[in-house]
């Protein structure tokens, strides 16, 4: 579940070194847990309860996107006052390059933070 991730996200807590990251471009976010090249989890959310919220996670090597899921209903939240939408992919220790970005985008909504794997 994203609550526990977005949490951390929202209170501003540093991640842990290596694949996991938490990063934001303007109403979006992205995080991502995992060790080394291996990913665990990603997911992110957009700010507010946009109707039929969707998105879909991608990457970016040596200049070339490819697609890493199609799109996904994003599940309404609430925290306090704040609203969001939020979806989450379970990766299972997938393995990507060194220096890949893995990115989020969600339809209909600008910003589509990245955040590069490395060890």
């Amino acid at each position: 579940m994203i609550i526990p991730l977005l949490a951390l996200a929202l209170m501003g807590t540093p991640a842990p070194a290596h694949a996991d990251a938490t990063k934001t471009d303007g109403k979006v976010g992205l995080t991502v847990t995992g060790h080394g090249l291996q990913v665990q989890q990603a997911g992110g959310w957009v700010d507010g309860h946009p109707k039929g919220a969707r998105a879909r996670l991608y990457t970016v090597y040596q200049g070339v996107r490819d697609e890493l899921t199609g799109w996904k209903k994003a599940t309404p939240e609430s925290m306090g006052i704040t609203k969001l939408s939020a979806v989450t992919w379970h990766l299972k220790g997938r393995k990507f390059p060194q220096g890949s970005w893995l990115c989020i985008q969600f339809a209909d909504t600008d910003g589509a933070p990245c955040a590069q794997i490395h060890r």
